[in-house]
């Protein structure tokens, strides 16, 4: 990590933008091909899911990666970037990111007991 008496502080605009890319490339990732059924299937434990409701969710999705960052949801992250310049997604950041996709699969899955 950086000193912070060193580092240069991110500007908000790219902060939103870095987050933005993360979050389009996991959305990316879910449209490709079956890994959206699979990611449903582990993450859920729903077996069957139609494809009409697929239809529906990849719609949704599409809809989430055109539209601006939930900065109330980042703000933790946010603020961690623009003062220290970086952050690590593997400590524990990148569930943020799961978070807000499973928030929206949510509204088209069953509710689990």
């Amino acid at each position: 990590m950086k000193d912070p008496k060193t580092s240069i502080p991110w500007p908000l605009e790219k902060t939103l933008e870095l987050l933005t890319l993360v979050r389009n490339d996991l959305i990316g990732d879910l449209l490709n091909g079956n890994y959206l059924r699979e990611y449903i299937q582990t993450r859920f434990q729903v077996q069957d899911v139609s494809r009409i409701k697929v239809e529906f969710i990849r719609m949704a999705l599409k809809q989430l990666r055109q539209s601006t960052l939930d900065r109330i949801h980042y703000e933790g992250l946010v603020r961690e970037i623009m003062e220290h310049g970086t952050t690590s997604l593997t400590a524990g950041n990148d569930q943020l990111f799961y978070q807000e996709v499973d928030r929206l699969l949510q509204r088209y899955l069953p509710v689990q007991p």
